[in-house]
């Protein structure tokens, strides 16, 4: 076993789901998976924390897959995991984009129509924030518009990042619910 692997009784008390020991690897190995996330994803990218969070998941899902006694250190292993998830994500968005938008050299000037389309996009985009709560605004601004790390947006708001990031889900989910509604999301 290699030092930065885990102890035995922190992986036998994780496999076990104990809350203390999950979280003792969890903090213990988020900047690696963060990285490799990142990395495949890139660091602009809206699905590094989702990733990351998936990647996590599988961890704790598949962590008796992982044999002190082998020949991968558990920080290799878990770096797989973490490739493989980030890779999914890649896919997964890499086949969502319109064909149009993926593999089209963009125009230097937008048709009368697309004009149109972006101003309705806008202002649909505007209607579905007034939906957010102030601090699911407050984050989600801070990290769309000003490119703010997790880290960053946590210190800037008081919060844990945990907590940076459940905002920021809950208010991805209701963006996405509002902009596929016609209205926009609004009642009015």
């Amino acid at each position: 076993m290699h030092a930065s692997d885990p102890d035995e009784l922190t992986l036998r008390r994780a496999r076990l789901r104990e809350a203390a020991a999950c979280r003792a690897l969890v903090t213990a190995h988020e900047a690696l998976v963060f990285s490799v996330v990142s990395r495949v994803l890139g660091r602009a990218s809206p699905d590094v924390a989702d990733a990351a969070q998936e990647a996590f998941t599988r961890m704790f899902v598949h962590l008796d897959r992982w044999d002190p006694q082998g020949p991968a250190r558990f920080s290799t292993w878990l770096a797989t995991v973490a490739t493989r998830v980030a890779i999914d994500h890649a896919r997964r968005r890499r086949s969502a984009l319109p064909l149009d938008e993926s593999f089209d050299a963009p125009s230097t000037l937008p048709t009368p129509e697309e004009a149109l389309d972006a101003s309705e996009r806008r202002r649909r985009l505007a209607r579905a924030m007034e939906l957010l709560s102030p601090e699911q605004r407050a984050a989600m601004l801070l990290r769309a518009e000003h490119g703010r790390s997790y880290d960053d947006i946590a210190a800037d708001l008081g919060i844990e990042v945990g907590t940076v990031r459940s905002r920021l889900a809950r208010a991805k989910a209701t963006l996405a619910a509002a902009l596929r509604d016609p209205d926009g999301g609004d009642p009015r």
